[in-house]
């Protein structure tokens, strides 16, 4: 995007590097990152489960990232990690026993799952489950979308965690909108990342809005840095130092796993952008 000179829009890739390390003019995302998850969880989990927690995540670049997200946000508010670095398993991983015995062992007051492959994911909460992690530990993750909720064991029901979006938890007119409309032209309700397709279609509306529909990267920059609009999860707000957009997540508690219109989920907490807002990583940051 940088070297040609044409605007990317990051969606619903999670690495803090895209608007950190690797932050570029030309690059804007809408949608969260890694680091606002593991803000987002460690508030909750910290004041309501205690101090001591294991990782287990899936070894490559999402769960990498992911997985030091959580280190960070926790470690910031004073939680203790078991082990010095997170347990990585593979994604093609069959047998989970070694990991399993290791958090058993451990004994903490929360395991951070950072796990996104389906079929390995089925295995996985299965094994969790029938080796006793679930109801002896407190299992902190990330809920994914409703295909993959659908396939959760029973077990899993009260567990807590993080979901990015869901059709049923924001209350407004943007997301009473796509809700209608998704159903009537795909014949199903939004999912994980409708939201932040749809988000990211709003701000790029926006910004041809202010620009006059001149789509020159040097025009449409200025107008998206600091914009500020309401979407389905509320307001949105693009910082004009790294382009992130800060928007709420929500803290959710499985409720059930065969609700036939994938109601799934009770509101714990949302958290707003701002109180889930990322440090400024990036080269442009002051």
């Amino acid at each position: 995007a940088d070297e040609n000179e044409v605007l990317y829009f990051a969606a619903p890739a999670a690495s803090p590097d895209i608007t950190g390390s690797n932050w570029n003019p030309h690059t804007f995302r809408i949608c969260r990152n890694a680091a606002q998850d593991g803000l987002t969880m460690a508030s909750w989990a910290v004041n309501n489960l205690g101090e001591n927690y294991v990782i287990l995540a899936e070894d490559y670049a999402f769960g990498q990232a992911t997985a030091a997200g959580f280190q960070a946000a926790f470690g910031a508010l004073g939680a203790n990690f078991l082990t010095e670095e997170p347990i990585f398993a593979a994604s093609d991983t069959s047998d989970f026993t070694p990991y399993i015995q290791q958090i058993l062992d451990l004994n903490p007051d929360g395991l951070i799952l950072v796990w996104a492959s389906n079929t390995s994911g089925v295995v996985l909460y299965e094994q969790l489950n029938s080796q006793g992690v679930i109801g002896s530990v407190p299992i902190i993750t990330g809920f994914s979308s409703n295909d993959l909720v659908r396939l959760l064991d029973p077990g899993n029901i009260g567990s807590i965690g993080l979901i990015v979006y869901h059709y049923t938890l924001p209350q407004t007119e943007a997301n009473d909108w796509l809700v209608e409309q998704h159903l009537a032209q795909y014949d199903g309700y939004p999912d994980l990342f409708s939201e932040c397709g749809f988000a990211t279609a709003q701000a790029i509306v926006q910004a041809l809005e202010a620009t006059g529909g001149d789509t020159e990267a040097s025009t449409m920059i200025p107008a998206l840095e600091g914009m500020t609009f309401e979407g389905p999860k509320g307001t949105y707000t693009i910082r004009p130092e790294d382009h992130q957009a800060l928007a709420s997540l929500y803290i959710v508690k499985l409720v059930n796993v065969d609700d036939p219109n994938d109601a799934f989920f009770e509101l714990v907490q949302e958290v707003t952008g701002e109180e889930s807002a990322p440090p400024c990583m990036a080269s442009s940051c002051n």
